[in-house]
């Protein structure tokens, strides 16, 4: 069952134009996917350290 379906979230269930487009170079690409992946883990850990003690 989708998560979609199953909440019943409209806007996720529509795929806007270009969006797809701008992960094109991600796909098949190993070093552009782990480059990606590093973006986001180094983002989630500063944001981590910054707000974990509040």
């Amino acid at each position: 069952m989708k998560i979609t379906t199953a909440f019943q979230i409209s806007a996720l269930l529509r795929v806007f134009e270009g969006v797809e487009a701008r992960f094109d170079e991600v796909k098949g690409n190993l070093p552009v996917f782990f480059l990606w992946l590093d973006i986001i883990w180094v983002s989630a850990v500063f944001d981590e350290e910054m707000f974990s003690e509040l």
